[in-house]
């Protein structure tokens, strides 16, 4: 095979893996809160409001780690999470009880759980009662900088015992939950070791559809201003061939800025057209 058609191949295959990286974060997928999401159902606005990294496991340097536990993370996993919060960082998460917080909450040993029960307000609400209004605790609103915040089909946060806790937000008065009656809370914040836990009862409350209303965007950015923020995208339901792509994407990347690896990317392609060079010089000067 001719030097010149081994470059090609080379060059072409380069330039496969190339856009295999950088076309499917381009490429919007309809997977509800995912970060590539740019529909009304996804969470591509919250990650540039909080110029957030999006991660597939890796939480190594962050400040704040954004979770909606779709799947079910595993216990070393979950250990992971602890030391991250006992050391010092803030840990966010959002579910309805539908998914896996409440198991995360139980291994971490947290007095709190995810109702899983709808709440609905009929009087203080945006549209209809399934988007109900929740308000800001007067500790928090000049800190957040909002009073109110928009609920999407949110559920609610039970607090068991008497532990130490800070309820951030909370529904109405007006609110109702099956047979009982609010204000509920929605937005609690919890102590863990050195750091601390965000429990958010309604993965909605970010999504591009509603996070400009009212403060939703006021409180992401608040969850989001003590440093770095990572995002697990690895959580979200489903995993597709396009999904599978992001997170080939994320380690490639992630590899490259490993010390060692970034300066192989650059010298390898350096040292095959090198060869080749030296190939054809060499071929040219036997054909004299």
């Amino acid at each position: 095979m001719k030097a010149s058609t081994v470059l090609t191949w080379f060059f072409l295959i380069l330039l496969a893996l190339a856009l295999l990286v950088l076309i499917p974060p381009l490429i919007p997928e309809p997977n509800p809160y995912d970060a590539y999401n740019i529909y009304w159902n996804g969470y591509s606005a919250a990650i540039s409001y909080c110029n957030a990294t999006v991660s597939y496991g890796n939480i190594q340097n962050a400040s704040t780690v954004i979770l909606i536990p779709m799947i079910k993370p595993t216990q070393y996993f979950v250990s992971q999470l602890m030391n991250f919060t006992r050391s010092g960082g803030t840990l966010v998460i959002l579910d309805n009880g539908q998914y896996f917080g409440n198991y995360i909450l139980s291994v971490m040993n947290v007095s709190a759980r995810f109702s899983g029960y709808i709440v609905i307000d009929p009087i203080l609400d945006y549209v209809n009662e399934h988007l109900p209004i929740a308000l800001i605790s007067s500790k928090f609103i000049n800190v957040i900088g909002t009073q109110y915040v928009l609920l999407d089909n949110s559920s609610y946060i039970l607090l068991l015992g008497s532990g130490d806790y800070t309820v951030i937000a909370k529904t109405s008065i007006f609110s109702v939950s099956g047979n009982n009656s609010g204000p509920f809370p929605v937005v609690v914040l919890i102590p863990y070791g050195n750091g601390s836990i965000i429990l958010i009862s309604d993965p909605a409350v970010f999504m591009n559809s509603i996070i400009n209303k009212y403060g939703n965007s006021n409180l992401l950015r608040w969850i989001c201003g003590k440093g770095r923020t990572v995002f697990l995208e690895n959580f979200i339901a489903k995993v597709t061939p396009l999904s599978v792509l992001m997170i080939y994407g994320d380690y490639v990347y992630s590899a490259s800025h490993i010390t060692g690896v970034n300066y192989l990317l650059v010298v390898v392609p350096l040292i095959l057209v090198m060869i080749w060079a030296i190939v054809r010089e060499i071929k040219g000067g036997a054909h004299e």
